[in-house]
């Protein structure tokens, strides 16, 4: 992304910045799908194919309108799209593919996300809040040996109300005892970080080079991805 002269959106965090943010932080929250792997391509694909296994057009979707959402609610956005799709079961189909796709091929990390999820873990509890479906998650969890790093975990069948309400990160912050406001989220959709504001934690932005939304600019901090992050950035946390 090029950037006017004095525009820092998306640039690395200064240690002054970095100190500042993580003051009374005891915990780190991160989204899934778009901020530690690089899987928002896989959902927008597997909806194509459901679409197009129907007859029905699919070349103007983009990925950003699904992004940080979970299968209940891309069935929803579905049908209000395509009236033959109204009031159709979508979810568990749409699930079968995206965890198909995972165990082809697993997704690329975000760069950096592995080494700052564990980076993290060595200062305080670290919790993961995703959209996704449970099984998506233990994939994760396996392919990058994440079991004794990640403390807690919220999917989509945690919660009766998804992302952007605050439920998933205020259920994330309840299951590691932590208050929310001492919590510092990592997410790069729109839906992720409604959610985590709502909840009173404070954010960080993952951009991947986009220009920030309008809520993405609430949070804290915006960064393409986590080699924007100083070194040592988590050793500024709060010890456990």
């Amino acid at each position: 992304m090029v950037r006017a002269e004095g525009d820092t959106r998306g640039a690395p965090i200064s240690a002054a910045r970095a100190a500042a943010l993580l003051e009374g932080v005891s915990a780190f929250l991160f989204d899934m799908d778009g901020t530690l792997i690089d899987s928002e391509a896989i959902t927008l694909q597997v909806v194509r194919q459901l679409l197009e296994a129907r007859g029905l057009a699919s070349a103007g979707l983009q990925r950003r309108r699904f992004e940080g959402r979970s299968w209940r609610q891309i069935e929803a956005d579905l049908g209000a799209l395509y009236p033959d799709l109204a009031g159709a079961t979508l979810a568990p189909e749409l699930e079968r593919g995206f965890e198909a796709s995972f165990r082809r091929s697993f997704p690329p990390t975000v760069p950096g996300a592995m080494e700052a999820l564990r980076a993290a873990a060595a200062r305080g509890p670290v919790g993961i809040a995703t959209s996704s479906v449970r099984p998506s998650l233990e994939l994760l969890l396996d392919e990058h040996d994440l079991r004794q790093v990640v403390t807690a975990t919220i999917c989509a069948e945690d919660c009766a109300h998804p992302k952007p309400h605050p439920q998933p990160y205020l259920e994330t912050a309840a299951a590691l005892g932590v208050a929310p406001e001492r919590c510092l989220v990592f997410e790069d959709s729109d839906p992720g970080l409604s959610s985590a504001l709502a909840a009173g934690a404070r954010c960080v932005a993952i951009t991947r080079g986009a220009e920030p939304s309008p809520i993405a600019r609430r949070a804290e901090a915006q960064i393409d991805d986590f080699r924007a992050l100083p070194a040592g950035f988590f050793a500024g946390g709060q010890r456990r």
